[in-house]
């Protein structure tokens, strides 16, 4: 057990050798620390601030022989933290995404001087990211990407219960600014763009050869050999099946890219996205059309030869993929941008996909969203759904006409007029009418003249009235 005691002397070795007594205000605390060894330390000014310093150490050093850590969380090191969070991220993510992930954080971190974690200041942040938004001319979405990172780091590290809280959970993300607006392609376009692709190594190459003069100085037109011809005609088949990956089965173009025989399963029609190239890191089964499973079984047998299986990639997409891409784009008559702007990249196929799928009757929207592999709905609906005024209009002309409606006041007065009994059911004359006849300057109707008076189609009450009930 420790104590407080109020030592107000003490003895002090004085240069010379000689001893003073020294006067000292304030409480002192006496406790065993956890490996047996007394500490006497300074506990406060008054009694009660030492009893308090007495009970806190006594605390920490239960908590030292209970295997609790006693360190603040502000005191840890953020170079701590981020070692253990990419140690499991990187369990759970591709390499691609953890490395950039560890760039995005060891950039805040140098940045905004974060040494510890007491050191996470959103101002800070605030101020970095206003500054490279001003003079690196970054987006919304290369500033959010800055943004998630370290946020993802310090969610982890609150779920981990190594610090209470996120102190910078505060920031909001900025507002999309979206340079270009992809739109999704129309069935016929679809079918022009396979057919440009199938004959684009063809066109390709033509293009190359149409304009190189012969050695005399002529010119003719270029006819590609016959060996050549198979070669370019598999290439195209190549390039169409990489557009279907995307439109048939919602790939994106990295998916595509890592996308093995092994994990093509033709038996069942499934495609087993692996969690180590998906962009959520989970592990998906994409069913396949009949016509893309027949496509991928015919390209497998084109690439067997003999008994040797095939064990690579499914198609190969390298950096001229997307020069390819626009210049199929060209073939097939497709804009981009059109008129309103609207641009169509590979990565517009993948948008082609879930908006066929959100136009076909009898899908629900949890199916949709499941296909495209969104952990958000408004992701599905809100950026890959895409409509149009074609359809918008088809939609509305859905809707069943309306019956045409007969207002009370005018059924009452037909039953009234037919069953003779209006005399006695003045309530039948509409409200307005008998209010119009109360207030005129002519002279008052009665009951009898509102109902058969001749003299009634005289006045210019008496004619709406006559009208009225002819129209019913």
């Amino acid at each position: 057990m420790g104590r407080v005691y109020n030592d107000q002397y003490y003895t002090k070795k004085m240069p010379d050798g000689t001893r003073k007594r020294v006067y000292v205000s304030g409480w002192y605390i006496e406790h065993t620390d956890a490996t047996g060894r007394t500490v006497r330390r300074k506990g406060g000014l008054s009694e009660a601030q030492a009893k308090d310093s007495l009970r806190q150490a006594e605390s920490e050093v239960l908590a030292v022989k209970n295997g609790i850590p006693t360190r603040s969380a502000g005191d840890i090191l953020m170079r701590e933290l981020q070692q253990r969070y990419l140690a499991s991220l990187k369990t759970r993510a591709s390499d691609g995404h953890s490395k950039r992930v560890e760039a995005y954080i060891r950039e805040l971190v140098t940045a905004c001087r974060f040494y510890s974690v007491k050191d996470l200041i959103p101002d800070r942040v605030e101020i970095y990211l206003d500054q490279i938004a001003t003079e690196d001319n970054l987006g919304s979405t290369a500033i959010n990407a800055r943004l998630d990172a370290i946020n993802a780091m310090l969610a982890w590290s609150v779920r981990a219960r190594i610090i209470p809280y996120n102190p910078l959970d505060c920031i909001d993300k900025r507002e999309l600014d979206r340079k270009y607006i992809r739109r999704a392609l129309a069935e016929d376009e679809i079918s022009n763009l396979l057919a440009a692709a199938l004959d684009g190594p063809r066109r390709r190459r033509m293009k190359i050869h149409q304009n190189r003069p012969r050695k005399d100085g002529s010119f003719k037109p270029y006819i590609v050999p016959l060996f050549e011809q198979a070669h370019l005609a598999r290439a195209g088949r190549g390039i169409a099946l990489t557009y279907r990956l995307m439109l048939e089965a919602g790939l994106r173009v990295n998916e595509v890219r890592c996308l093995q025989w092994p994990d093509v399963d033709f038996a069942t029609g499934i495609l087993h996205a692996r969690a180590i190239w998906t962009k959520n890191g989970k592990d998906e089964d994409i069913p396949l059309t009949p016509g893309l499973n027949d496509a991928l079984t015919r390209w497998k047998a084109e690439h067997e030869t003999g008994t040797q299986k095939v064990t690579g990639a499914v198609v190969k997409i390298t950096s001229r993929t997307l020069d390819r891409f626009k210049d199929d784009l060209d073939a097939a008559g497709i804009k981009t941008p059109d008129s309103a702007g609207r641009v169509v990249d590979l990565h517009a196929l993948r948008h082609t996909f879930g908006t066929r799928l959100g136009r076909m009757p009898g899908i629900d929207p949890k199916t949709v969203q499941t296909l495209m592999r969104h952990a958000d709905p408004r992701i599905t609906f809100c950026i890959y759904v895409h409509s149009d005024k074609n359809r918008l209009l088809s939609a509305v002309n859905l809707l069943p006409a309306l019956k045409p409606a007969t207002p009370k006041s005018e059924s009452s007065i037909a039953v009234a007029l037919k069953s003779g009994t209006h005399d006695e059911k003045i309530e039948a004359v509409p409200p307005s009418f008998r209010q119009g006849i109360s207030s005129g300057t002519s002279k008052a109707l009665s009951k009898n003249e509102v109902a058969g008076n001749r003299e009634v189609s005289s006045h210019p009450r008496g004619q709406g009235f006559e009208s009225l009930s002819a129209h019913i």
